[in-house]
């Protein structure tokens, strides 16, 4: 396992993210955490159903995570306080590994999101408000014939393609989607069938 995470690093810090500024003091940092837990049978993906009473993107799968609050130092401590609030996480033990793309949100939101490796076991626990369920995805899945997709969508006059990765009964699709992409590509060497990387739609 240590011989794949070193590659892995080696990987995210040979690709330098692309960093995006808010364009609007409406527009709001956010940090996610790209977790990989280290099961014994292979790496798996630790991603949430948001809750169905928050504001925005309810129901949608994503990675822990949210907006940066003043006590946090940078969006990297942004991110590991998030996934202890939202899935107990218990921080003894991660590695950040690397960083990937940040990407927008045609919510507001500019998200900065962070690979890290996470012991085995963990008692993942769900916020009762935040996450309506925590899931874990064996990562050699994501890469199977048919689980990619992609759709071209409009917005604001522009082509903007859309990522999804359909898993059965779990979609992840829009933000959470390019990311993931953007982690299989960089991370893992997959060669997207879709078009080249776009962080996502850029609001002028």
């Amino acid at each position: 396992m240590e011989s794949i995470l070193a590659e892995i690093r080696r990987r995210l810090q040979g690709c330098p993210p692309r960093l995006l500024e808010p364009r609007s003091p409406s527009w709001r940092p956010a940090g996610v955490l790209v977790p990989l837990l280290l099961r014994p049978e292979g790496l798996h993906l630790v991603l949430i159903r948001r809750g169905l009473r928050l504001a925005h993107h309810q129901g949608q799968i994503a990675f822990p995570g949210g907006c940066r609050e003043p006590q946090d130092r940078d969006l990297q401590q942004t991110a590991l306080r998030e996934a202890v609030e939202e899935i107990a996480l218990a921080p003894q033990g991660v590695e950040v590994l690397g960083r990937l793309d940040d990407v927008w949100t045609p919510t507001g939101f500019v998200m900065s999101a962070f690979v890290a490796a996470v012991p085995h076991p963990q008692d993942f626990r769900p916020q009762a408000v935040e996450v309506e369920e925590i899931l874990e995805i064996p990562l050699v899945h994501l890469t199977r014939d048919g689980v990619y997709r992609e759709e071209v969508w409009i917005r604001a006059g522009q082509e903007i393609p859309v990522s999804f990765f359909d898993l059965g009964e779990v979609t992840v699709w829009g933000a959470t989607g390019r990311l993931l992409a953007r982690l299989l590509e960089v991370g893992f060497g997959w060669r997207n069938p879709g078009r080249p990387w776009q962080p996502g739609p850029l609001p002028s």
